[in-house]
């Protein structure tokens, strides 16, 4: 067993012949073209979504007084104070603030090994990924509402 010239590099210890040679697995070598769904960061963003991100936010602060407020009022209990719902509503703003921010690192984590990978483009593995756990925490708050009914 030698080394042989030509396009063969020579023979592994196992005996099987090994070449330099590759063959192109289609008929044409083409050049991959540019991804037209890339963000484009140089760009101002649009006024629109800042003001469609805040009332979406508005909204939902509104949804969980008028649940808060209405739950009160089913509750009997007469309101002397509203010191309670003002810390009520400041505990809420640091956890959905914290939620917010483990979110992004939630998303990157998740989204790691898709991006590397090339399973999906980075864009859509990102807009995908709280998908499941939005639709968890949507399922789930029926469940616990329905829990904490039939505990009281």
């Amino acid at each position: 067993m030698g080394v042989t010239r030509g396009p063969f590099v020579g023979l592994s210890p196992t005996g099987i012949t090994m070449t330099d040679i590759t063959a192109p697995l289609s008929g044409t070598v083409t050049q991959p073209a540019e991804h037209k769904g890339r963000p484009k960061l140089d760009h101002p963003v649009n006024p629109l979504t800042g003001i469609l991100f805040f009332a979406v936010i508005g909204i939902a602060l509104l949804f969980v007084a008028y649940s808060l407020y209405v739950d009160v009022q089913e509750s009997g209990t007469p309101v002397v104070t509203y010191v309670p719902f003002l810390l009520l509503f400041v505990a809420l703003l640091i956890a959905l603030g914290f939620e917010f921010v483990n979110g992004f690192h939630d998303t990157a984590n998740a989204v790691a090994t898709v991006i590397y990978t090339h399973s999906l483009p980075a864009n859509v593995a990102v807009v995908w990924s709280p998908q499941p756990d939005g639709r968890a925490g949507v399922e789930r708050r029926g469940r616990v509402r329905h829990h904490f009914a039939a505990a009281g």
